[in-house]
């Protein structure tokens, strides 16, 4: 949300810095008119650009306190949503490589059918795919 954005702006402006600060924000659930509008962020309202893109249906999952073991909570909810929900793809985001190996090893020993066809549990990094950078 717009919580981390406004601490990764504050304080941009000081004797060292270049010039003003040029920020691309991307989120797929960003309130745009709320993030926009905050005079605490931006003294004026930036300009903003919108890229249309396909768009389906989501479900968000999410827990209300931060867990200690924020891995293990992910493989706990990815578990849980993959035997309880219609079949679909599920994002999880992780802060490091290292997360992303363990939590793949984790589901591939909860699910050894699925580790037969390794593309399926597999990272994806959209910029090796051609898809983003």
């Amino acid at each position: 949300g717009s919580d981390s954005v406004g601490g990764a702006c504050d304080g941009t402006a000081s004797a060292h810095s270049p010039g003003p600060l040029k920020l691309i924000i991307m989120s797929a659930t960003l309130q745009v008119e709320q993030m926009q509008g905050n005079r605490l962020l931006f003294p004026s309202p930036p300009p903003v650009i919108s890229v249309e893109a396909r768009q389906f249906p989501v479900s968000i999952h999410f827990q209300r306190k931060t867990p200690e073991d924020h891995v293990e909570a992910a493989f706990k909810m990815a578990s849980k949503i993959h035997s309880r929900l219609p079949e679909g793809g599920i994002l999880i985001f992780l802060t490091g490589q290292r997360e992303i190996d363990h939590l793949c090893e984790q589901l591939r020993q909860r699910y050894p059918t699925h580790a037969r066809k390794p593309e399926r549990l597999q990272p994806k990094r959209l910029a090796e795919k051609g898809q983003g950078a």
